[in-house]
């Protein structure tokens, strides 16, 4: 008998058995989402086709809960159909919390990280697998103010005690992980501020003697990201603004010196009925024949969320891609309309922060505009249907950000059905 299997049978057993001064549920978690791609991520032209593509993520999760201990065990199946990839299984969430104290806890394990307005540390639930980290998670919390600090370090090879050893397993060849988030509201907690800072060390990539980019497992490059989340909400008005800064070395041993701004206004005119409007900008790097910096400005999201930002054909979740920075002026409706059906609509307006990509060639700034709209209903109290659409205007720049030859590209169009089932099964 697998550990596996011997750990589901003593949960479901400690809790048939009535386990006194404890907690046992486990929830299912089930999405299927079926979507019509013809320029989801990347532009159509009349060379490519449109596909059908069917993606599914099933969870079996355990939750554990006493006086001291918390626990929850998150098992993963998510795949698009067809797939034989057999890693798609996986352990999403195995984590362990102790409270030392009413005011002191320490998390250990596999876990989500997700804080503030999700833009430097999120969940990405859109996807199939999700993002989950292995980490130390300290957490301080008395009255109206609470505190975490993460630490992590990561190795995969033989033995594992070598920090210094080439590491292939994660983006940009990260080794450690660190952060510390502190939030506290004011006026009536009308108003909350919250301060993030993250470090993340990566190793350093060289260039041999044949010309070759490899990795220098003797040199780990650190970059810090730092600022304040600042959020306002009185009646039914709702402002919020961030503002982090990037510091550090690239992997590439560059000085880093980037920015992201993000600004938001949010009126709910009725129970039914908000709108709202922001700028987001992402700070990009001059790769201009008169540029003679060495400095890299162009600013990193980490592990935070772009699809919920940036528009949801995914056309700029990773803007340090082409490294020339984004600007996004966008407006979002969200109401309700009659059957309990929910509805949301966003334009968003992109352009470059500069008008060189990396490969060096000079653009116009004007990236186009994209619409997104999505359609929602709860049909029970643990199933939901939503279904969605997003297009996009393009430009001569788009194109040429997605490598599509000037002028061949044709009108976007996505489309998704997504169903979601969440029933708790059991619970002690």
């Amino acid at each position: 008998m697998t550990y596996l299997k011997r750990l589901l049978l003593f949960i479901l057993f400690a809790g048939s058995t009535g386990t006194l001064f404890a907690q046992i549920s486990i929830d299912l978690d089930m999405r299927s989402r079926a979507g019509y791609w013809n320029g989801y991520q990347t532009l159509p032209t009349s060379e490519t086709n449109p596909a059908t593509i069917i993606s599914h993520r099933s969870r079996m999760i355990f939750n554990y809960s006493s006086d001291k201990i918390t626990g929850k065990l998150t098992l993963q199946d998510g795949r698009v159909w067809g797939e034989s990839n057999t890693n798609s299984n996986s352990i999403h969430e195995a984590w362990i919390d102790y409270k030392f104290t009413k005011t002191i806890s320490l998390r250990i394990g596999r876990q989500i990280l997700s804080y503030d307005n999700k833009r430097l540390l999120a969940a990405s639930n859109w996807s199939v697998t999700d993002i989950s980290h292995d980490i130390a998670l300290f957490k301080y919390k008395k009255d109206d103010f609470e505190a975490h600090l993460g630490y992590a370090v990561y190795n995969n090879g033989t033995p594992a005690s070598k920090f210094l050893e080439q590491y292939i397993g994660g983006t940009f060849n990260t080794k450690s992980l660190a952060f510390l988030w502190l939030k506290k509201p004011f006026l009536d907690k009308k108003l909350n501020v919250s301060f993030m800072g993250i470090m993340d060390g990566s190793q350093q990539i060289i260039t041999d003697i044949n010309g070759n980019s490899i990795i220098n497992p003797e040199q780990v490059n650190y970059r810090y990201t730092f600022g304040p989340y600042i959020k306002y909400k009185q009646d039914k008005l709702l402002l919020s603004v961030q503002y982090y800064l990037q510091t550090g070395k690239t992997v590439f041993d560059q000085d880093i010196k980037a920015d992201l701004l993000g600004l938001l206004a949010d009126y709910s005119f009725t129970k039914t009925f908000s709108l709202s409007a922001g700028y987001d900008y992402l700070s990009g790097t001059d790769y201009g024949p008169n540029n003679t910096s060495t400095e890299n400005n162009t600013f990193c999201k980490i592990y935070g969320s772009g699809h919920i930002f940036l528009g949801y054909l995914d056309y700029f979740g990773t803007p340090s891609k082409h490294g020339a920075g984004l600007n996004d002026i966008f407006v979002k409706a969200k109401g309700k309309l009659p059957l309990g059906i929910v509805y949301k609509v966003a334009y968003h307006n992109f352009s470059l922060d500069k008008e060189y990509l990396k490969t060096g060639e000079k653009v116009d700034k004007a990236l186009g505009s994209e619409i997104d709209i999505v359609l929602s209903y709860k049909l029970s109290k643990s199933a939901s249907i939503a279904t969605g659409y997003s297009t996009y205007f393009t430009t001569e720049s788009i194109e040429k950000i997605k490598n599509i030859t000037v002028g061949t590209s044709e009108t976007p169009s996505f489309a998704y059905v997504q169903l979601i089932f969440t029933p708790e099964i059991f619970k002690q």
